[in-house]
């Protein structure tokens, strides 16, 4: 075995699974699969109100007679992998897979085959949307950094009648002098200039 298949085995067993799905044969047999490869697996119904502790991955039943508002919450957890589990391919279904990002998919009457597959690639896809979310979020930070820094500027070049290389060099030079980020010692100096 190498070390990626390892890794995905050891990921595996520190998997907390949730599965939302009634108490018959097709959601015993799941949970108890689940289990059998190594996830810690939970068999709920109905579905909870919001997402227990440290849960990882969750699969659930939808289907057009459940009420998908229940799962409601699911849309909002940005880390959690979905997995949907469905009879029917109808319209309704596929807005609602949609609606809740589902991650991957197993259809009923549920195989062993195939399940292992989609955890792993669900939780594969849910990791890199959070990596995705996390580089967003950094630039949009760099970019409002950017923007206080170019207004700061502006002020500088206006108020002391300089070059804009000038007006970056001296805030420069002073957050490196003060130690500080160069965005906060450009907001702090827009702050003190609308004063």
């Amino acid at each position: 075995m190498t070390d990626s298949e390892i890794s995905i085995l050891r990921n595996l067993r520190k998997t907390r699974t949730l599965v939302l799905h009634p108490d018959d044969e097709d959601g015993i047999a799941l949970t108890r699969h689940l289990v059998r490869v190594g996830c810690a697996a939970e068999r709920v119904w109905p579905a909870p109100a919001e997402l227990p502790q440290e849960v990882s991955v969750v699969l659930f039943l939808l289907s057009p007679d459940e009420d998908s508002n229940s799962y409601e919450w699911m849309s909002s957890e940005a880390d959690v992998a979905r997995i949907a589990i469905i009879s029917y391919e109808t319209p309704e279904i596929l807005v609602q897979l949609d609606k809740l990002n589902a991650h991957s998919i197993l259809t009923k009457p549920i195989r062993h085959f195939g399940v292992l597959a989609a955890v792993t690639n669900s939780i594969q896809v849910s990791n890199h949307i959070a990596r995705l979310r996390r580089r967003i979020r950094l630039q949009d930070e760099t970019l409002k950094g950017r923007r206080k820094v170019e207004t700061a500027i502006g002020i500088l070049r206006k108020s002391r009648g300089i070059s804009e290389e000038k007006a970056y060099r001296l805030l420069r030079e002073k957050s490196m002098r003060d130690r500080i980020p160069i965005s906060e010692l450009a907001e702090a100096f827009i702050v003190s200039s609308d004063l």
